[in-house]
């Protein structure tokens, strides 16, 4: 990776970060759509959270009294997590594409080339 590229993924990523720690706090508190469809056919009742051992429940890291930054915090580490997983992905992919040719240009270079039925060589009337 080239130097302006690795500056331009840390600049990206400061400001993804920025950004999820400051609007994190402010999120809607009414329910997201999955939520709300769940209330109104009542399949919702459960008798406690589904994740009983989630890393962040309720979006908002635990073990912080401030519940603005304890969301802020949250809406980081997810974003970060996001981020970590979508590079590694890529860095993998990247990888074990180097040095190998990809799967057109291989099927490309198996097939013989061929041209349109009733073109001949030296007899090529297209262009006239």
């Amino acid at each position: 990776m080239k130097k302006s590229e690795r500056y331009f993924l840390a600049a990206g990523l400061l400001t993804a970060l920025f950004l999820a720690f400051m609007v994190s706090p402010f999120a809607s508190k009414a329910p997201d759509g999955l939520e709300r469809v769940s209330e109104n056919h009542g399949f919702n009742i459960q008798s406690g959270p589904v994740w009983h051992s989630s890393l962040i429940p309720g979006y908002v890291f635990p073990g912080i009294k401030n519940r603005i930054l304890a969301k802020g915090l949250a809406g980081a580490a997810g974003t970060l997590c996001v981020f970590i997983i979508g590079f590694s992905f890529s860095y993998i992919i990247n990888r074990r594409k180097k040095g190998k040719l990809s799967i057109v240009k291989r099927i490309k270079e198996e097939q013989p080339e061929t041209k349109p039925a009733g073109i001949q060589e030296g007899n090529d009337n297209r262009n006239r």
